[in-house]
Protein backbone atom coordinates (compact mmCIF):
# COMPACT_ATOMS: atom_id res chain seq x y z
CA UNK A 1 0.00 0.00 0.00
CA UNK A 2 3.01 2.60 0.64
CA UNK A 3 3.22 2.39 -2.98
CA UNK A 4 0.38 3.44 -3.97
CA UNK A 5 0.16 5.84 -0.69
CA UNK A 6 3.36 7.25 -2.45
CA UNK A 7 2.41 7.80 -6.20
CA UNK A 8 -0.82 9.82 -4.94
CA UNK A 9 1.11 11.82 -2.50
CA UNK A 10 3.39 12.75 -4.94
CA UNK A 11 1.05 13.15 -7.80
CA UNK A 12 -1.31 15.53 -5.81
CA UNK A 13 1.98 17.57 -4.96
CA UNK A 14 2.67 18.08 -8.66
CA UNK A 15 -0.57 18.75 -9.81
CA UNK A 16 -0.72 21.14 -6.94
CA UNK A 17 2.06 22.96 -8.58
CA UNK A 18 1.16 22.63 -11.97
CA UNK A 19 -1.79 24.69 -10.89
CA UNK A 20 0.14 27.77 -9.55
CA UNK A 21 2.94 27.37 -12.43
CA UNK A 22 -0.15 27.52 -14.79
CA UNK A 23 -1.57 30.21 -13.17
CA UNK A 24 1.89 32.54 -13.26
CA UNK A 25 3.34 31.02 -16.86
CA UNK A 26 5.94 30.00 -14.99
CA UNK A 27 9.09 27.32 -15.49
CA UNK A 28 11.10 28.26 -12.29
CA UNK A 29 8.27 26.19 -10.07
CA UNK A 30 8.75 23.21 -12.19
CA UNK A 31 12.31 22.46 -12.02
CA UNK A 32 11.98 23.41 -7.80
CA UNK A 33 9.22 20.94 -7.55
CA UNK A 34 10.84 18.07 -9.53
CA UNK A 35 13.83 18.00 -6.52
CA UNK A 36 11.34 18.83 -3.80
CA UNK A 37 9.12 15.81 -4.99
CA UNK A 38 12.30 13.09 -4.09
CA UNK A 39 12.81 14.97 -0.70
CA UNK A 40 8.72 15.02 -0.33
CA UNK A 41 8.73 11.60 -1.02
CA UNK A 42 11.21 10.28 1.49
CA UNK A 43 10.14 12.14 4.34
CA UNK A 44 6.18 11.27 3.87
CA UNK A 45 7.88 7.06 4.16
CA UNK A 46 9.99 8.23 6.98
CA UNK A 47 8.01 9.85 9.08
CA UNK A 48 5.17 6.68 8.94
CA UNK A 49 8.02 4.54 10.64
CA UNK A 50 10.06 4.21 13.73
CA UNK A 51 13.31 5.77 12.27
CA UNK A 52 16.40 3.55 12.80
CA UNK A 53 19.67 4.88 12.08
CA UNK A 54 20.11 2.88 8.41
CA UNK A 55 17.19 5.36 7.69
CA UNK A 56 18.26 7.87 9.03
CA UNK A 57 21.52 8.18 7.05
CA UNK A 58 19.44 6.93 4.10
CA UNK A 59 17.27 9.92 4.71
CA UNK A 60 19.73 12.37 4.88
CA UNK A 61 21.33 10.89 1.52
CA UNK A 62 18.44 10.94 -0.41
CA UNK A 63 17.66 14.76 0.97
CA UNK A 64 21.22 15.74 0.14
CA UNK A 65 20.84 14.56 -3.66
CA UNK A 66 17.25 15.91 -3.59
CA UNK A 67 18.76 19.72 -2.04
CA UNK A 68 21.37 19.55 -4.80
CA UNK A 69 19.32 18.64 -7.49
CA UNK A 70 16.71 21.28 -6.87
CA UNK A 71 19.45 23.85 -6.27
CA UNK A 72 20.90 23.03 -9.17
CA UNK A 73 17.79 23.25 -11.79
CA UNK A 74 16.85 26.40 -9.86
CA UNK A 75 19.96 28.24 -10.07
CA UNK A 76 20.23 27.15 -14.01
CA UNK A 77 16.37 28.45 -14.68
CA UNK A 78 16.80 31.57 -12.81
CA UNK A 79 19.96 32.36 -15.64
CA UNK A 80 18.06 31.14 -18.40
CA UNK A 81 15.02 32.85 -17.32
CA UNK A 82 12.71 30.03 -18.89
CA UNK A 83 12.92 26.76 -20.47
CA UNK A 84 12.77 26.58 -24.25
CA UNK A 85 11.12 23.06 -23.68
CA UNK A 86 8.05 24.76 -22.38
CA UNK A 87 7.53 27.37 -25.19
CA UNK A 88 4.03 26.61 -26.37
CA UNK A 89 3.50 24.18 -23.61
CA UNK A 90 3.20 26.49 -20.42
CA UNK A 91 0.01 28.23 -21.69
CA UNK A 92 -1.63 24.90 -22.69
CA UNK A 93 -3.50 23.83 -19.48
CA UNK A 94 -3.59 20.17 -20.67
CA UNK A 95 -0.15 19.83 -22.12
CA UNK A 96 1.77 21.51 -19.02
CA UNK A 97 -0.26 19.59 -16.78
CA UNK A 98 0.41 16.68 -18.39
CA UNK A 99 4.26 17.64 -18.45
CA UNK A 100 4.01 18.12 -14.53
CA UNK A 101 1.90 14.76 -13.97
CA UNK A 102 4.58 12.79 -15.92
CA UNK A 103 7.23 14.57 -13.90
CA UNK A 104 5.35 13.18 -10.59
CA UNK A 105 5.28 10.04 -11.86
CA UNK A 106 8.83 10.04 -12.65
CA UNK A 107 10.15 11.41 -9.50
CA UNK A 108 7.48 8.44 -7.89
CA UNK A 109 9.21 5.60 -10.26
CA UNK A 110 12.76 6.55 -9.04
CA UNK A 111 12.26 6.78 -5.49
CA UNK A 112 10.54 3.48 -5.28
CA UNK A 113 13.71 1.30 -4.15
CA UNK A 114 13.94 4.55 -1.55
CA UNK A 115 10.52 3.96 -0.63
CA UNK A 116 10.95 0.30 -0.34
CA UNK A 117 13.86 0.65 2.05
CA UNK A 118 12.97 3.80 4.41
CA UNK A 119 9.52 1.62 4.58
CA UNK A 120 11.55 -1.51 5.43
CA UNK A 121 13.37 0.24 7.64
CA UNK A 122 16.69 -2.08 8.42
CA UNK A 123 17.74 -2.20 11.54
CA UNK A 124 21.24 -2.51 11.02
CA UNK A 125 23.79 -1.40 8.72
CA UNK A 126 25.18 -4.51 6.73
CA UNK A 127 28.13 -4.68 4.31
CA UNK A 128 25.98 -3.46 1.38
CA UNK A 129 24.81 -0.38 3.13
CA UNK A 130 28.35 0.73 3.36
CA UNK A 131 28.72 -0.03 -0.26
CA UNK A 132 26.08 1.48 -1.10
CA UNK A 133 27.09 4.55 0.48
CA UNK A 134 30.53 4.64 -1.18
CA UNK A 135 28.74 4.31 -4.61
CA UNK A 136 26.23 6.79 -3.53
CA UNK A 137 29.37 9.40 -2.63
CA UNK A 138 30.99 8.77 -5.51
CA UNK A 139 27.91 9.32 -7.97
CA UNK A 140 26.63 12.21 -6.16
CA UNK A 141 30.10 13.91 -7.26
CA UNK A 142 30.46 12.57 -10.95
CA UNK A 143 26.76 14.19 -11.17
CA UNK A 144 27.45 17.13 -9.59
CA UNK A 145 31.24 18.10 -11.80
CA UNK A 146 28.71 17.09 -14.40
CA UNK A 147 26.47 19.89 -13.88
CA UNK A 148 28.95 22.12 -13.05
CA UNK A 149 30.66 21.42 -16.46
CA UNK A 150 27.35 21.85 -18.37
CA UNK A 151 26.22 24.61 -16.92
CA UNK A 152 29.73 26.40 -17.56
CA UNK A 153 29.71 24.97 -21.14
CA UNK A 154 26.06 26.34 -21.67
CA UNK A 155 26.54 29.88 -19.93
CA UNK A 156 29.35 30.29 -22.22
CA UNK A 157 28.01 32.28 -25.63
CA UNK A 158 30.53 30.95 -27.76
CA UNK A 159 29.28 27.65 -27.26
CA UNK A 160 25.83 28.36 -28.54
CA UNK A 161 23.89 26.05 -30.37
CA UNK A 162 26.93 23.39 -29.67
CA UNK A 163 26.56 20.12 -27.98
Amino acid sequence: MIFIDTLIFVVGLNLLGFLAAYRLKSDKLTDFSYGLSFLLIAVYVYQGHSQSLTSQVFLLLVSLWAIRIAGFLVVRILKTKKDKRFDGVREDFLKFGQFWLFQGITAWLIMVSSIYVLYKNPEVFEKASIWGIGLWVIGFLFETIADIQKFRFNSNPANKNRW
